[in-house]
């Protein structure tokens, strides 16, 4: 199965924040699982943290270098990723089956 975890889990998982539910959890830590994430997240945390709504332990490249550590693959944006026939192919996400 495959995976594209939104941002907020991304800070979650990568913060050892305890609102990371177990079942969430336990879907990144299967290493059988296929895990994606935009790389817009880090556009968000980046853009969050310097208006300063957002206050993490990590800074921004500390993420993408453990995202790439974790062997989690960075899904860079396409013009086709903005067809409104984008729902129908997208990958399901923890949170919103």
């Amino acid at each position: 199965m495959a995976y594209l975890l939104d941002t907020h889990t991304l800070i979650w998982m990568l913060e050892g924040d305890s609102r990371l539910p177990i079942s969430v959890s336990t879907i990144i830590t299967n290493n059988q699982d296929l895990l994606w994430v935009s790389s817009v997240s880090f556009w968000e945390i980046s853009i969050k943290r310097s208006l300063g709504k957002l206050k993490l332990a990590h800074n921004t490249i500390q993420f993408w270098e453990e995202t790439n550590r974790q062997s989690i693959q960075i899904l860079n944006i396409r013009a086709s990723h903005l067809s409104s026939d984008l729902s129908s192919k997208s990958l399901i996400t923890p949170f919103h089956p």
